[in-house]
């Protein structure tokens, strides 16, 4: 399924958005005394739900999907091309894109 850098870029939001609520539920987490999973399963939850509101029916596909974002990004037009043919300086560029 083909995206659009829209979404990927709305879903990256999602992703951070999740991030930083995980990185604040394990600050907060030794004083809580529910189980971790118990507490930490709706985050991925949400997670998961606002990536299907976009159009993505998984983590992979957008996954995969903002992958190819980054690569279209510094000049290739698929992963396959960015496999085979990808430099040095090109891996260079890819390490500071969005992960």
């Amino acid at each position: 399924m083909s995206y659009t850098r829209e979404q990927v870029l709305q879903g990256r939001q999602v992703i951070d958005a999740y991030r930083l609520a995980h990185n604040q539920f394990h600050l907060t987490a030794v004083a809580v005394s529910k189980p971790v999973s118990v507490q930490h399963t709706p985050l991925i939850e949400k997670m998961l739900a606002d990536l299907e509101a976009i159009g993505f029916g998984s983590w992979d596909e957008f996954n995969n999907a903002s992958e190819l974002l980054n690569v279209q990004e510094v000049g290739f037009a698929s992963l396959e091309d960015f496999e085979n043919g990808a430099k040095t300086s090109d891996l260079n560029k890819i390490e500071v894109k969005w992960h």
